[in-house]
Formats: structure tokens, sequence, C-alpha cells
């Protein structure tokens, strides 16, 4: 597993999170 890759999708994750909030 990429762990770059892993951090990439879960900061994209709260981005997508913070605009549905926000």
């Amino acid at each position: 597993m990429n762990l770059l890759l892993f951090v990439q999708t879960v900061l994209e994750g709260r981005n997508l999170m913070l605009k549905e909030i926000g």
C-alpha cells in the first residue's frame, strides 16, 4: 500500500467534507 496515496486520499476526503459543511 502506498502511504503517500493514502494520505492524499484522506486529505481529499477532508476537503470534500469541509466543502459540504462550509
